[in-house]
């Protein structure tokens, strides 16, 4: 009879990856129809409660600042969010959603809605739970 041995930590680490860049694919398949990218979509969530100055932005989506420039230029262009320095410190921009942003969220929760159901098809509420507890461990671990 054959044993089936423990996954190793390196076979986690590699499926932690590998899901991760599906759920990121679907999650662009579905904003596709929207003209957004998975990255433009993740800005605009970060900004969804307010706004934030360009570096905690980048800091929040760890964007190297070069990325996040070209990433805004782009949301900007279409129109979807406003960067304008801070008054208290004209060194600073503040980036926040427009009002045609905020219309285009709607696009974004029916994308996060259609990818979370396929994430967790099957999953009862307690597994779900038991998931993001462990996911939560693991970010930890590896901000130490």
């Amino acid at each position: 009879m054959t044993e089936i041995s423990e996954p190793s930590a390196n076979d986690t680490a590699n499926l932690l990856r590998d899901v991760g860049h599906l759920a990121t694919r679907r999650f662009a398949d579905y904003l596709e129809p929207a003209n957004l990218t998975a990255r433009s979509a993740e800005t605009m969530l970060a900004l969804r409660t307010s706004p934030l100055s360009q570096q905690e932005l980048g800091e929040r989506l760890d964007v190297h600042p070069v990325t996040l420039v070209s990433l805004l230029n782009d949301l900007e262009h279409a129109g979807l969010v406003t960067r304008r320095r801070d008054i208290g410190d004209r060194r600073r921009h503040t980036v926040a959603l427009s009002e045609l942003g905020r219309a285009r969220m709607a696009a974004v929760d029916i994308a996060c809605e259609k990818r979370d159901a396929i994430l967790f098809k099957g999953m009862t509420a307690a597994q779900r739970a038991t998931l993001d507890a462990l996911l939560e461990q693991i970010a930890a671990n590896l901000r130490t």
